[in-house]
């Protein structure tokens, strides 16, 4: 997004916080990034049926699309969790862990720059915990073995970790084979709730017949073994499985806070978001 465009938005959002709720109502034109017109007008759908799960009455906006722009009008500014709502991808995927020799390439290539702390690996799940002011240096590193990913069909994600970080410092990367199955729009219900035993929340989630199958099938292939289960590019967690599970539900947990799986839910029940959309612009309409 261009740096003119980037300031325009800010300053819309400031004068539109500035001036409390607006009498009139707000416009906000949202670039959809994607192969066909026909994507837009879906991706409109999926957009409007994620509002309307999060509570937002039909009566209460209005949302329309031509090539490759989709406009949506309501009478109320949009918080940071709704905004998500238009953005997110809404992809739920899983993969098996990568084999240990292309990890192990990976933390001797990292090895090489910065110390890394061995209680900061976590060999049995695939996972390397880096400070966050490195990200980057890491990112170029990994990159540099580009052939060694493509040849074990290997590649890496950030995500939740399992040491303990409470105050957020560090960038958890984690190495999956890229042989794993694609639920996104095999959803057919999904929501946010708590475990009864423990009182975390988790996100409750039903497949529709062929998403059940895969699901299935993987679940009876990687038997005490570990699975990450992957939202819009990010790991939330990696649960070994402890027996195939049929039937076409499954729970996943990773830490979230209840507005962060309510988030998630309402972003994976409102269907997959095919094109990319980025907010252009956001103003009063006069």
């Amino acid at each position: 997004m261009k740096i003119g465009k980037l300031l325009a938005i800010s300053l819309g959002i400031l004068y539109l916080v500035s001036c409390g709720s607006p009498k009139l109502p707000v416009e906000m034109k949202l670039l959809a990034v994607c192969n066909s017109s026909e994507q837009v007008g879906l991706s409109a759908n999926v957009i409007k049926e994620r509002l309307l799960r999060a509570g937002w009455k039909g009566n209460s906006f209005d949302i329309s699309h031509m090539k490759d722009t989709i406009t949506l009008r309501s009478f109320k500014i949009l918080e940071k969790k709704e905004r998500a709502l238009l953005m997110d991808k809404g992809a739920l995927k899983i993969f098996p862990i990568a084999y240990i020799d292309p990890f192990q390439s990976a933390l001797n290539a990292l090895s090489e720059d910065m110390d890394i702390d061995n209680s900061k690996v976590v060999e049995s799940h695939r996972i390397i915990s880096v400070p966050n002011e490195n990200w980057q240096k890491v990112q170029l590193k990994l990159e540099s073995l580009d052939s060694v990913f493509k040849e074990t069909n290997t590649f890496f994600l950030p995500g939740k970790g399992m040491i303990d970080d409470p105050e957020g410092r560090f960038t958890h990367i984690h190495f999956l084979r890229n042989n794993g199955i694609d639920l996104s729009g095999k959803i057919t219900d999904s929501k946010a709730t708590f475990n009864n035993s423990y009182g975390y929340p988790l996100i409750e989630i039903n497949l529709n017949e062929k998403g059940a199958k895969m699901f299935g099938d993987i679940t009876s292939e990687y038997v005490q073994k570990p699975l990450s289960m992957v939202i819009d590019n990010f790991v939330h967690s990696t649960p070994k499985v402890n027996e195939p599970i049929p039937g076409g539900q499954l729970q996943i947990t990773g830490g979230f806070s209840i507005d962060e799986a309510e988030e998630i839910a309402n972003a994976l029940q409102g269907g997959f978001l095919p094109c990319d959309i980025e907010i252009m612009t956001e103003d009063i309409v006069e």
